[in-house]
């Protein structure tokens, strides 16, 4: 999970990055957040986890579609 979201984080830093030409944004250092709220994995604590869930949130520039964004999600996780 922790290298996921080490992917994540590259896709939040090119989203990031993406500033540029959004003059509401481009003063901005990191006007885009992903926010890992809740891990989850495993049955026992004694064990090695045979499952993990993340939960997390990511910010969105105004006028991005959620579909269009989770599409780049779901891209960026399954290149990892």
């Amino acid at each position: 999970a922790y290298r996921v979201v080490g992917a994540l984080r590259a896709l939040e830093a090119a989203w990031n990055e993406g500033k540029r030409g959004r003059p509401h944004f481009e003063a901005e250092e990191h006007p885009i957040n992903l926010n890992v709220g809740r891990i989850e994995g495993g049955d026992w604590a004694s064990s090695v986890p045979a499952w993990c869930r993340l939960h997390c949130r990511i910010a969105l520039y105004p006028g991005v579609r959620a579909a269009e964004a989770a599409r780049e999600i779901e891209a960026a996780v399954a290149a990892f």
